[in-house]
């Protein structure tokens, strides 16, 4: 998932709002592969050291969580993507734009870039993280009302 926020995010933010620069540039508008192979190895750790950690702490039984906050989180990923998808209809005016390495892009291919990538990634996620929710939430429903009726 941070990879796939990588993914939607770096095609702007590296070159129409300069928020960071590669100097050696790279191929998706600039942004090396290097890059995502490090966000997808960042991840990998932190995850699996979360797995070790609950591992060694050993079974316990989770506390009750209320709906609303795992759809909270849902929503704001989802809401991230489609507002890279929102970016394309409503751009600036096609312009060109350099990067560190003086390779020219056309702004209206970044803001297409990005909204093909979040619709694929991020609201794919988030669509199919909904789905499991709620799939979650009827599952656990129908189990109370088993149990009631007996």
């Amino acid at each position: 998932m941070m990879v796939a926020w990588d993914l939607s995010l770096d095609p702007i933010a590296s070159t129409i709002n300069q928020t960071w620069i590669w100097t050696q540039g790279g191929g998706y508008f600039g942004v090396p592969i290097s890059n995502f192979l490090g966000w997808s190895l960042t991840v990998y750790i932190f995850f699996q050291l979360f797995a070790l950690y609950l591992r060694k702490r050993g079974p316990t039984n989770p506390p009750a969580v209320p709906i609303t906050h795992y759809l909270q989180i849902i929503l704001v990923y989802l809401w991230t993507g489609v507002g890279f998808v929102l970016n394309y209809p409503f751009r600036p005016t096609n312009t060109a734009i350099t990067d560190a390495v003086g390779h020219i892009w056309q702004t209206s291919d970044i803001y297409e870039t990005t909204a093909i990538s979040a619709i694929y990634t991020m609201i794919f996620i988030s669509t199919l993280a909904l789905a499991i929710l709620l799939r979650s939430r009827l599952v656990q429903k129908d189990e109370s009302a088993m149990k009631i009726a007996k």
